[in-house]
């Protein structure tokens, strides 16, 4: 299947150069082309900038191509006027976005990338938190794109959910009036680290998810990144679970036809990552952790919810989940949502199973 994609990529890009009649201009053409993977886009003094980079090989480094226009897809054509090199978008799997220009609105971007022929619907959506091109240099481009990909890997294990692409978070603002996207950060060494999520309503950003608001996320779609979750057990003693398994219902409390709370009824399981040294393996002690992992679990969730209704955002599409488990309710649940929501219960319960 991937060859296949492949030479369906690799025809796509000899149509594009099919204008050139010459056969020496066209060998010319494929010689100069640099075939894209990674697009940032920020707003710049004529509109929009965009910084684009390709992958590096061992033949040669990344290369790193910059323009500014009116558009995104006019900054994108400008690129091709540089002389350096002829980019081509159709490899193209990764779009950052600049925190400045997603509090400014993403609609005319989302809108753009959606009528043109060659950026795709199915190339992956990160907001970056700052100037997304910076992190897109001659010395770190090739690392980046490398990183990408990897996070792209992590993100989506265990649900569908977590596929945030552009075509994917369009839909999602089409339903719900929001969406969230995975946020990134450029350290101080010029390397992408995961910053929880930001959450767009109607096309602009209005907060983040950090910290343990984005592990309620987590937690509320099933995904799970076999991540270490440190506790603190009673007494003030450290531990570390490993969760390597998540399910999550998510359901609505209803009185005369009013919905008054949200129910999110979690399934973990997890292994002992770190104990203290006095710890004996007992069924008591066993419950003590899972009760604590529970706890914790429970936490993250009213916490992610709390800011959710604080800006009356849902960008996880509850409204949505919740009318497919209540069909009967599903007309009054539309009409009333905006109106409940922001102080709507949440009603947050977690059982895990811990194993050594």
């Amino acid at each position: 299947m991937r060859r296949l994609a492949a030479l369906l990529l690799t025809a796509a890009v000899l149509l594009s150069l099919s204008g050139c009649s010459n056969p020496a201009d066209r060998a010319a053409r494929m010689e100069d082309l640099a075939l894209l993977r990674v697009l940032a886009v920020d707003g710049g003094d004529e509109g929009v900038k965009v910084t684009a980079a390709t992958g590096e090989t061992s033949q040669q480094p990344a290369l790193v191509l910059q323009a500014e226009g009116k558009t995104v897809i006019a900054a994108c054509l400008a690129i091709r006027g540089d002389g350096t090199a002829y980019p081509s978008y159709t490899h193209l799997d990764q779009l950052l976005i600049g925190e400045e220009l997603a509090l400014g609105g993403l609609g005319e971007l989302l809108e753009s990338v959606e009528r043109d022929r060659e950026l795709r619907l199915s190339s992956r959506l990160w907001l970056v938190r700052g100037t997304a091109g910076d992190t897109l240099s001659e010395e770190t481009a090739g690392r980046v794109v490398e990183r990408l990909s990897m996070l792209e890997e992590m993100a989506g294990v265990g649900s569908n959910d977590m596929d945030r692409t552009i075509g994917a978070a369009i839909v999602s603002l089409q339903r719900s009036g929001a969406t969230f996207l995975p946020a990134l950060t450029l350290s101080e060494e010029g390397n992408l680290l995961a910053a929880g999520y930001g959450v767009l309503k109607g096309d602009r950003l209005v907060c983040y998810l950090e910290g343990d608001c984005s592990k309620g996320v987590d937690l509320m779609l099933g995904i799970t990144t076999d991540d270490v979750v440190e506790l603190t057990l009673p007494g003030g003693q450290a531990a570390a679970v490993r969760l390597n398994g998540v399910r999550s219902g998510i359901s609505g409390e209803f009185r005369d036809g009013v919905l008054t709370g949200i129910r999110i009824s979690s399934k973990l399981t997890g292994t002992a990552a770190q104990l203290p040294t006095d710890w004996v393996w007992t069924d008591e002690s066993v419950g003590l952790l899972e009760e604590v992992t529970a706890d914790w679990a429970e936490d993250c969730i009213r916490q992610s919810l709390a800011m959710m209704q604080s800006v009356n955002a849902d960008p996880l599409e509850l409204c949505r989940r919740i009318g497919g488990r209540a069909p009967g309710h599903w007309e009054s649940l539309q009409e009333q949502w905006e109106t409940v929501f922001p102080d709507l219960e949440v009603l947050a319960e977690a059982e895990v199973k811990m194993t050594r």
